[in-house]
């Protein structure tokens, strides 16, 4: 199976302060989640976003809901997925998913579309790929600029060993190159599962990339991350390999968006 990615420039204020809020009133009870596409997904794509979808309840344990009450800076997976509320909604979630009353794919696709189209910034980037344009634009919302790859970002091979584990269907990823601590820190942050969003499954053993084709936020760096990590872009060419075509649109993306202030975030299946 292939997966379609993309590291999307998003309006962070929006994202933290907008939608954010929004999702964790759906998660609550508070909204409908109707209501909720009507308020932050101005082209609901009908073939993804269906009735099925619309017509499952997304309320989660309240203890849960809580942990991303506290300042966003502090969901990370170890933060989360440690705690007894994490490991109580796990089980409420996959019970009410037997029943068919909780699609994971549903909240899944509804938070995407509302991240793409509510959050997403357009940062111009002109640099054109060798395949029409398949890996420089989001597929339902082409008007938005995004650095694409299929199956992950080869870079990141030059810069980490990486292990497959089929139990846990993800391949697992161990620093190697020689390079900053701060800039393997910003790369786990961006790509490999390092942070958690509500009601999205966090990766399994991070730093890893998952190894199936179903969409997973894998991080995302808030703007002085995004700075910071642009001017590491020299060595991360350094350790790219000259035919990697997709590694000066994910530059150009990383410089443009920490120009204009943008954050991005890394979606798996998400192009």
């Amino acid at each position: 199976m292939s997966s379609y990615d993309c590291v999307l420039p998003i309006d962070f204020n929006c994202f933290e302060n907008v939608l954010l809020p929004g999702a964790l009133r759906v998660l609550a009870g508070e909204l409908n989640i109707r209501d909720f596409v009507a308020a932050y997904i101005p082209k609901p794509n009908e073939d993804y976003i269906d009735e099925y979808c619309l017509s499952r309840s997304y309320v989660c344990v309240p203890a849960y809901v809580n942990l991303f009450r506290s300042p966003i800076e502090s969901w990370s997976v170890k933060n989360i997925a440690s705690t007894s509320a994490y490991s109580e909604h796990v089980d409420c979630v996959t019970a009410a998913a037997n029943r068919s009353e909780w699609i994971l794919s549903c909240w899944d696709m509804i938070f995407t579309f509302a991240v793409q189209q509510r959050c997403a910034i357009d940062v111009m980037s002109n640099i054109n790929d060798t395949h029409n344009g398949a890996y420089t634009h989001l597929d339902n919302f082409s008007e938005v600029s995004v650095a694409g790859a299929k199956n992950g970002w080869r870079f990141l091979h030059e810069l980490y060993d990486f292990e497959w584990l089929s139990e846990k269907h993800v391949y697992q990823y161990r620093r190697r190159r020689s390079a900053p601590d701060e800039l393997f820190d910003l790369l786990e942050n961006l790509f490999l599962g390092m942070r958690c969003l509500p009601a999205l499954f966090p990766a399994q053993l991070p730093p890893s990339w998952p190894a199936y084709d179903n969409i997973s936020f894998q991080g995302y760096l808030f703007p002085q991350e995004v700075r910071a990590l642009a001017a590491y872009i020299p060595e991360m060419r350094e350790a790219a390999k000259s035919d990697d075509e997709l590694f000066p649109v994910f530059a150009d993306i990383v410089q443009r968006s920490a120009d204009c202030g943008a954050g991005l975030i890394t979606i798996q299946s998400g192009l």
